[in-house]
């Protein structure tokens, strides 16, 4: 987290997901079986001003058929 300035009110963020995220997610998961993107987003206040970048990672796993599910901290 870079921090730019106090923020002292409420906080917001929006995350858009393109087609073009999407279809690179899908192909990754389709040739290796998982998928790990870090994506740049923006903290702002109320008036739009940016506070803090952080980067945001996301991580997708495709779990084969009978496979169980387990929890990774």
């Amino acid at each position: 987290i870079q921090y730019l300035k106090p923020g002292r009110s409420d906080l917001y963020f929006t995350i858009v997901i393109t087609d073009e995220m999407l279809n690179d997610a899908i192909t990754t998961l389709n040739t290796s079986g998982k998928f790990v993107k870090a994506y740049p987003m923006e903290i702002t206040d109320p008036t739009g001003e940016i506070c803090a970048t952080v980067m945001n990672e996301v991580y997708i796993r495709n779990l084969r058929q009978g496979e169980q599910p387990r929890i990774a901290y």
